[in-house]
């Protein structure tokens, strides 16, 4: 009977010993948990599937971020580029509204609108070097090259061309053809702007936008050559000049011409990065709706529910603590207490 008991009061005894460790641990789990926000600290407390799912959540969210982040740049950059556009259009068209209404009106306005493309010129090479956070945003893809370097260069060129004009070493249409035919680089735009690439962006893996305007193709050229042009332009003498009041019209209409190109080309390419930019916002609305979608994955298996696992965690403690009671009671038994 002895023995009997004996082995009765160890099994009691084993089984409660393993009964506190296993509440212990499941505490000590608990506790984890809810003081670190997660249910696993490592993928491999998740076991292997939902490991493997959890691993390739996270790195598709990863991706995921990654495009939206690229998006933002992009946005943020399109929308200087846009503001530079609008800023250069409305600038370009104040000259050509002042150009029509010397030639329909008086010549005599010619000298003020001449100080208007000189103070006009300068803000539309500004606008072309636009420059942010070290990248030139109208230069392609070579973003270090400054559009506009040689800003002398540009006038050296016009005043030797009104300087023939005026002394009539050429004609108003071989000055017009001259003016017409000056190479970028003659107009003092960077020469690396030729071979100068497209600019792209990574928003999603089939997806690589191109938010390319440069200043030597999306209307800056047109309209620095125009100003250029006026800037430079002197109103002929009747007494010592060869040119009559009717070529100096023909000039300042060719003025207005380039002028008008200009802002065309600008207006053009403004309405490509519109639709780029229409583009990029319905696929960073997709974006947002997956990242949703796997952060709640990712929230529901990897997170702690703090609320439960608290009502969890008190309610082992409780039952802990009770245990710990039968514990006691069974190390006060005795052979006495069976008899």
């Amino acid at each position: 009977m002895t023995t009997i008991s004996n082995i009765s009061f160890l099994a009691q005894t084993t089984a409660q010993n393993n009964s506190l460790s296993s509440l212990n641990s499941q505490i000590a789990t608990l506790e984890q948990q809810i003081s670190s926000g997660q249910q696993n600290p490592t993928l491999a407390g998740f076991g292997g599937t939902v490991a493997q799912s959890v691993l390739q959540t996270r790195v598709d969210a990863s991706n995921l971020q990654s495009y939206l982040d690229n998006i933002t740049t992009v946005n943020n950059r399109i929308g200087q580029m846009n503001q530079a556009l609008t800023s250069a259009q409305s600038a370009a068209q104040t000259v050509i509204n002042g150009i029509s209404s010397a030639i329909q009106q008086s010549t005599a306005n010619v000298p003020a609108l001449i100080d208007l493309a000189k103070s006009t010129l300068p803000f539309i090479e500004n606008l072309a070097n636009l420059n942010i956070n070290g990248r030139y945003l109208f230069a392609g893809s070579d973003t270090s090259a400054q559009p506009v370097t040689d800003d002398a260069q540009l006038n050296a060129n016009m005043q030797s061309e009104v300087t023939n004009w005026l002394n009539g070493t050429i004609t108003t249409a071989q000055f017009q053809s001259d003016v017409a035919g000056f190479s970028s680089t003659q107009l003092g735009l960077n020469p690396a702007l030729s071979t100068s690439g497209a600019v792209n962006a990574q928003i999603d893996q089939n997806t690589n936008i191109d938010y390319t305007v440069k200043a030597d193709t999306g209307g800056f050229q047109q309209v620095i050559q125009a100003l250029g042009l006026l800037a430079n332009l002197k109103v002929p003498n009747s007494g010592t000049d060869v040119p009559t009041t009717d070529d100096l019209d023909k000039m300042l209409s060719q003025v207005s011409h380039l002028a008008q190109s200009g802002v065309d080309q600008l207006a053009q390419s403004q309405g490509q990065l519109g639709n780029t930019s229409a583009l990029i916002t319905h696929i960073q609305d997709d974006h947002r709706q997956d990242q949703a979608t796997l952060n709640s994955y990712l929230s529901t298996t990897e997170n702690t529910d703090t609320t439960k696992a608290v009502t969890q965690l008190q309610a082992l403690q409780t039952q802990l603590e009770a245990s710990y009671n039968v514990t006691s009671t069974l190390s006060k038994l005795s052979l006495v207490n069976f008899l």
